[in-house]
């Protein structure tokens, strides 16, 4: 198939009309690698949040869903990005926060799984997580 649109694209004497051929055979080279790219915009997600503290496939309410989801952020920054190993001032702002930060970590790995928590210290504990939000990055 090259070869005919190579052959037809010579034969053409007007170049506008050489170009418009020469556009097309690029269009059709290019088409495989169009469409495996929009393949992967439309069904390959790139980014997805696995939540440990839920089961898969299992029914959640939206406001447990955002907590848990909240947390597992908070769980994946601290594991993964390691930010206390950067050191700070001890007074300054930013160890302030990575202390709530540390504080946080902690309440949702230890104290939450094991102990009863009412709704008002979950909302608490989401309110400090959202004020130090901002500062989730390293």
């Amino acid at each position: 198939m090259n070869k005919l649109i190579f052959n037809m694209i010579r034969r053409i004497k007007d170049p506008f009309r050489r170009l418009k051929w020469l556009r097309f055979k690029r269009r059709i080279e290019s088409a495989p690698k169009r469409m495996l790219n929009r393949f992967k915009r439309l069904f390959i997600k790139k980014y997805y949040l696995h939540i440990d503290g839920l089961e898969p496939f299992e029914w959640c309410d939206r406001d447990y869903l955002m907590f848990y989801a909240s947390f597992q952020i908070l769980s994946d920054f601290v594991e993964k990005e390691k930010p206390f190993d950067i050191p700070c001032d001890q007074n300054s702002e930013a160890q302030q926060v990575a202390d709530e930060i540390k504080e946080l970590y902690v309440w949702w790995k230890e104290i939450y799984p094991n102990t009863d928590v009412s709704e008002e210290d979950i909302d608490l504990h989401m309110l400090r997580l959202m004020k130090v939000r901002k500062h989730l990055w390293s």
